[in-house]
């Protein structure tokens, strides 16, 4: 990746449509939509399999979502591709034992943010619903937004 070529799917994606640049490296809007076969989760995969590095920052983190990317992380690991990840205390939903398991990656430099205020996620769920959990990052019903940059 150039820095030419981020700037000018930037530029694109968010100043001038009429621009032409690689569809890669333009943000995306990623819905879990079922009628077209669409999930959040299998284009997080796809991206921890095919990078070079990754960062990933979440307002909590949960031991069923650790589960359902268990095995992209032990493939990077295996790899020898090293990772962050920071995770917030948001509404203290982040499980000491998902953290736990994380720190068992010697890739990943796991870092947990402590200052109020600090959350890391865009989520549009439901009404009512207070937190994304791995049956709906399954299921599709909810959606969120990341700025993807490989």
């Amino acid at each position: 990746m150039s820095i030419e070529a981020l700037e000018l799917s930037l530029r694109h994606s968010f100043i001038d449509k009429n621009l032409t640049s690689e569809r890669k490296y333009q943000p995306a809007l990623l819905v879990n939509d079922n009628k077209r076969g669409e999930k959040f989760l299998s284009n997080l995969l796809y991206e921890l399999d095919t990078c070079d590095e990754f960062w990933i920052s979440v307002a909590f983190v949960t031991t069923s979502g650790i589960a359902t990317i268990i095995n992209s992380l032990m493939g990077l690991q295996s790899r020898g591709i090293k990772g962050k990840v920071l995770v917030s205390q948001y509404l203290n939903f982040t499980q000491p034992e998902a953290l736990k398991r994380l720190m068992q990656f010697p890739n990943i430099e796991l870092k947990i943010a402590v200052k109020d205020g600090y959350i890391a996620i865009l989520e549009l769920q439901p009404e009512g619903k207070k937190r994304m959990t791995a049956v709906a990052f399954l299921n599709g019903i909810d959606m969120n937004d990341y700025l993807l940059i490989v």
